[in-house]
């Protein structure tokens, strides 16, 4: 899978992203009345759809960063990463945006000044590893810790025969569906890893995995391949419907039976991201991807606030809110990425270090 299609795949997810959470409020409407007939089940089939999209994220992570170094290797030589550099890059490309971001969210929300004013600071400092400033920075903390461990995953991985890295990837994700609901109701009796929080790497380990191994074990990027992966995809796809629906008889609160760690989605993500693995690279150069793949994570991290004020403006319609929130958040971040010239201004902000010229 070259560029071009790990652009096209992180920009599909984001997407997906901005679809889940413009389709929660007619999500719990549906698990209240079940009404088939709706835009509250139409919502209900984009959210299940777009369930691959933080999985994706994670495998696409450790896919492209796997590459990266594959070209130390390159002619039979070994893997290198320098950790103190690689720690380094990451925490200036990642954790100067969370950490701006943190601090500016809970200064809007005003419980930066309460803490101050009522001498408790401490109390904030869950927001810096394990809650969220909002309600979608557990990603920053599901990443930071994929980060933390990728260099000695990669080395271990990488000193693998070519059969004993699936075999690793195998037992990985039969660790996974043990940590999987609805593994907690299925296997009640077994002993249980204690509950840490939803970001812990514990639950996110497999994803992570898969994006390692593919790159080092490509899958042959054949016509044939990629069918026959596309259709257990579908296949995948219905059981993540089957499997929300059945729990939502069960359940009045979708985040109940709803999380991206579902043993169903799992699946789902990890053959939705071997389908584009798989599927011969076209030969078409697409600009526009790649560069809109490039704003996506500052439309990542700032959607929730244009979401907010789309839900009051427009009526509720599900295709609308969501077709708006992703015009409105994608020409913010270009106006924003035209605007700006100074690297570190963009970096704090979630762009990329350099302006790319707009593709013509």
């Amino acid at each position: 899978m070259g560029r071009s299609r790990s652009d096209l795949l992180r920009l599909l997810s984001m997407g997906m992203v901005l679809a889940i959470h413009a389709t929660g409020f007619y999500e719990h409407s549906f698990v209240r009345q079940h009404d088939y007939l709706s835009q509250d089940f139409l919502a209900v089939l984009l959210n299940q759809l777009a369930r691959f999209s933080v999985p994706v994220f994670v495998t696409l992570s450790g896919f492209g960063l796997t590459r990266k170094y594959m070209e130390s290797a390159r002619n039979g030589g070994a893997i290198r990463i320098p950790l103190a550099s690689f720690y380094k890059h990451r925490l200036y490309k990642i954790g100067l945006p969370f950490l701006f971001y943190t601090i500016l969210y809970l200064c809007l929300q005003g419980q930066l000044q309460k803490a101050i004013a009522e001498e408790n600071v401490w109390e904030l400092i869950p927001y810096f590893y394990r809650k969220g400033a909002d309600y979608h920075f557990y990603f920053f903390h599901i990443i930071f810790e994929c980060y933390a461990v990728y260099p000695f995953l990669l080395l271990g991985l990488f000193r693998l025969s070519h059969r004993w890295r699936w075999v690793a990837l195998f037992l990985s994700f039969l660790a996974q569906l043990y940590v999987s609901s609805p593994a907690h109701i299925w296997l009640s009796d077994w002993p249980r890893p204690p509950f840490l929080f939803s970001a812990f790497i514990l639950y996110w380990q497999f994803p992570l995995i898969l994006g390692i191994v593919t790159a080092l074990n490509p899958l042959p990027a054949k016509k044939a391949v990629g069918r026959a992966m596309l259709a257990a995809t579908i296949f995948a796809f219905g059981l993540v419907l089957f499997d929300y629906l059945f729990w939502s008889y069960r359940s009045g609160e979708p985040g109940d039976f709803n999380h991206f760690t579902r043993m169903s989605v799992m699946i789902f993500a990890a053959l939705f991201f071997w389908t584009f693995a798989a599927w011969p690279d076209s030969e078409k150069d697409r600009p526009w991807i790649g560069y809109a793949a490039g704003l996506s994570f500052h439309v990542y991290i700032v959607h929730t606030w244009f979401l907010r004020g789309l839900e009051i403006l427009l009526p509720r319609n599900v295709l609308l809110v969501l077709g708006s929130l992703i015009l409105v958040s994608f020409l913010w971040a270009m106006l924003l990425d035209r605007l700006l010239r100074w690297p570190w201004l963009r970096n704090l902000l979630g762009l990329e270090a350099k302006r790319s010229a707009l593709p013509g």
